[in-house]
């Protein structure tokens, strides 16, 4: 089971080279080069913390130099350093979403569960100039009337229904009948209102909210972000 998943997770993220993306693809998110060092641990273990040379940072993600491999789909959290360089006051959760041989170490490319602040960017040493030509994506929340079955990767067969919330390029809000711990990776069937399905996608969880009535509303990053035609299949 592990190793099915995850070679479904590396099939998903082998669409997605943030640093190899053609210049006429649509990024929602500016990347700024950054010489600055942090500290990363494997989520799902006690083991040391490792040091990884930060080669590029957005608001959404984040390019690293290591000295060993990680497995797509692995989630780190990786200690943001401050401005002054006094220890790192915040820790995000990141998904590896692909990793490359580079010498005698490994680029690894991550998601943040959460988009950072400018003051996080600013204590990764991103020089906030805006490439000329390049413009923020507007990562509008749209209304659809589809549902999504969601499952756990890793976690077995089980799959669950949920009505979607709402949805954008690069992440869905969906209510379930169950709390959905933040840091957990599933793996999403979107459908559209006539409840074909149009996408398979991993997604991480960022936040949930007891929406009342036995229903929590459960917000997931994307592992990658949808094009045009995808987002409308679902939102049609």
């Amino acid at each position: 089971m592990f190793e099915r998943t995850r070679s479904l997770i590396q099939r998903l993220a082998d669409s997605w080279h943030a640093e190899e993306a053609p210049p006429s693809e649509r990024r929602f998110w500016v990347r700024y080069p950054s010489d600055r060092q942090t500290l990363i641990r494997i989520d799902a273990t006690d083991g040391d913390s490792m040091v990884a040379k930060v080669q590029e940072v957005s608001h959404g993600g984040i390019r690293l130099r290591l000295h060993k491999s990680l497995d797509v789909g692995t989630m780190l959290r990786i200690e943001l350093p401050t401005a002054a360089g006094e220890p790192a006051a915040t820790t995000v959760l990141a998904c590896v979403i692909h990793e490359r041989p580079d010498g005698d170490g490994w680029i690894i490319g991550c998601r943040f569960s959460a988009e950072l602040s400018e003051d996080d960017l600013e204590g990764m040493g991103a020089r906030m100039e805006r490439p000329l030509g390049v413009e923020k994506r507007v990562a509008e929340r749209l209304r659809s009337r589809g549902k999504v079955m969601y499952r756990v990767v890793d976690g077995g067969d089980v799959e669950n229904a949920a009505p979607i919330h709402t949805i954008s390029f690069d992440g869905i809000a969906f209510l379930a009948t169950e709390q959905i711990d933040p840091g957990t990776l599933l793996s999403l069937e979107l459908h559209d209102d006539a409840g074909t399905p149009v996408l398979t996608i991993v997604a991480c969880v960022v936040y949930q909210s007891n929406a009342g009535r036995g229903k929590w509303m459960v917000c997931c990053n994307f592992i990658r972000e949808l094009d045009d035609a995808e987002l409308a299949a679902v939102v049609k």
